[in-house]
């Protein structure tokens, strides 16, 4: 293609369809935009004397501008103004310039009411008549400015809202967001007697990483095991960098066994994943500790604090025991490697009395 035809193709137009039940009118208006630029823009008419025809132009094509006759005997315009301004178009904002034979000041008051840009008169000049569509394609731009304006911000706004609850190097969600969603998840689950649960989860010896290799390699696996997290937990649950190497998810509507089998899931993810940045190859695991809110009655929490500390020293309880494993009230002892479907049902009284103690 050369450039020629570039310039040709790239040339910016603007339709104006233009409905009049007269068919001489169509005339009058091809004198009056034949070869004419309206703000650069080259104009296409388009002239129909049907109000089927127009209606159907109107839906396929998205003039940008559309020229109504009106006169006394026929109303049909007002009805298509109406359509216009009750329906979304692609092409943006459609300007609308009602045409009167005679300027009745119902007609114009009816036209404007109905949404109609501008109203003038066939009685006037051909320069009269481009002043009016100038008037008419200025307010198009500038509404069509402003649309433009509101879509870009509303997506800036979207993902500053995103940033604002996100953690840069994982992209779970922050701690901040965490708290506000875990007192609304925790209010619920105490007034409706819904259950609720939560995961702690720690790296396990992630500080040998970082020493044994260098910090980049430690970041590149907070990051993958995020991602990881992200990939094993359901739409609603909750996943949250805590800290470090710490992370923590709530989980809504879940019960012991299921949030046990959700961390299993997590645990085995990380344990079989392959950590490899291109200059280092490590090898991972990682503890957790799961509580769970009305699955119960050994533990009353009384504020959504209190679950989460309980998580946690069920998290440390897993170190005590030879790291990568989950552990929860249910059962202090879970296998490592073992897939958790279906907890056992003796509760290992002591170590759960050392836990409460603890966490007194």
């Amino acid at each position: 293609m050369n450039r020629e035809q570039q310039s040709k193709n790239s040339k910016e137009t603007l339709k104006i369809l233009a409905y009049d039940s007269d068919s001489a009118t169509g005339d009058y208006y091809k004198k009056c935009l034949t070869a004419a630029h309206i703000y650069g823009k080259e104009v296409i008419l388009q002239h129909v004397n049907e109000h089927e025809d127009a209606l159907d132009k109107i839906v396929t094509q998205s003039p940008d501008i559309v020229i109504l006759g009106l006169n006394a005997k026929d109303r049909k315009s007002l009805g298509i103004c109406r359509y216009i301004r009750t329906h979304a178009h692609s092409n943006g904002y459609t300007g609308v310039l009602f045409v009167t034979d005679e300027l009745e000041p119902s007609l114009k008051i009816q036209a404007l009411k109905l949404g109609a840009d501008d109203c003038c008169s066939k009685e006037q000049t051909t320069e009269e008549l481009r002043a009016h569509i100038y008037g008419v394609a200025r307010i198009k731009n500038l509404i069509d400015t402003i649309q433009a304006n509101n879509r870009r911000i509303r997506a800036q706004n979207l993902k500053l809202s995103k940033i604002v609850i996100t953690d840069e190097l994982t992209q779970l969600n922050n701690m901040p967001y965490f708290w506000k969603r875990l007192r609304q998840e925790f209010a619920r689950a105490d007034r409706y007697q819904k259950n609720l649960s939560i995961i702690m989860m720690d790296l396990d010896r992630f500080k040998k990483i970082n020493d044994g290799n260098d910090h980049l390699l430690g970041s590149f696996v907070i990051a993958k095991v995020g991602k990881l997290i992200s990939e094993n937990i359901r739409f609603l649950d909750i996943a949250a960098r805590y800290g470090g190497d710490e992370y923590v998810i709530l989980l809504p509507e879940t019960n012991l066994e299921g949030a046990l089998a959700t961390a299993e899931r997590i645990r085995q993810a990380v344990d079989t994943h392959h950590f490899d940045n291109g200059v280092h190859q490590v090898k991972v695991t990682t503890s957790m500790g799961v509580a769970t809110i009305k699955e119960h009655e050994q533990i009353n929490y009384h504020s959504h604090e209190d679950i989460v500390r309980c998580a946690d020293r069920f998290l440390y309880e897993a170190k005590e025991q030879g790291r990568n494993q989950v552990v929860s009230h249910h059962n202090t002892k879970l296998y490592k490697h073992q897939t958790i479907h279906h907890p056992p049902n003796r509760i290992d009284e002591d170590s759960t009395k050392k836990v409460l103690k603890k966490i007194k």
